[in-house]
């Protein structure tokens, strides 16, 4: 089983926008792309104000269960 490794990060319009231009030149685009050059939503993650998830999952709650 391969395991899959995330690291998130806060980022603002400016910087996705400097980031994703970034990228852009560095990247290829995969055969998953639509025509449209996006790609579809497959999940979503939601937290609380608090980020009560993000804190759970860096503190390693979900090793736990």
């Amino acid at each position: 089983m391969k395991y899959r490794h995330e690291l998130k990060f806060f980022v603002n319009f400016h910087q996705y926008y400097t980031l994703r231009q970034r990228l852009k030149n560095l990247m290829e685009q995969d055969e998953h792309v639509g025509s449209t050059g996006e790609y579809h939503i497959r999940s979503l993650y939601f937290d609380d104000i608090g980020n009560k998830a993000l804190a759970e999952k860096l503190g390693g709650y979900y090793l736990l269960l």
